[in-house]
């Protein structure tokens, strides 16, 4: 089983838990490697479309929630193009890649 760090996944409790089940391996992420944990690219996403959002309700919030959850399930029809790094606009700024 691969685990991030969420604090239930490093309880004594856990720990506990795993230790009783020989047959269970447990792998945990480094602190921070959302390159590893590719739900954390998808929260990253969401969190951003709904940051100037203000919700009245927290059944409005939800339902913003769940849409952006049903959108970002569905690929788009036309894929957006991914911007190159060595492009013309990598050249205006000063950062070596």
């Amino acid at each position: 089983m691969v685990w991030d760090r969420l604090s239930t996944h490093i309880s004594k409790t856990m720990k506990a838990l795993v230790a009783e089940r020989e047959w269970l391996t447990v792998v945990l992420l480094p602190g921070y490697a959302p390159e590893l944990n590719p739900v954390e690219g998808l929260w990253a996403h969401i969190k951003r479309s709904l940051a100037n959002l203000a919700a009245r309700a927290l059944s409005e919030l939800e339902t913003l929630l769940r849409r952006r959850l049903q959108d970002a399930a569905v690929p788009p029809r036309h894929p957006r193009r991914v911007p190159r790094l060595d492009g013309p606009r990598s050249r205006q700024t000063e950062l070596t890649l």
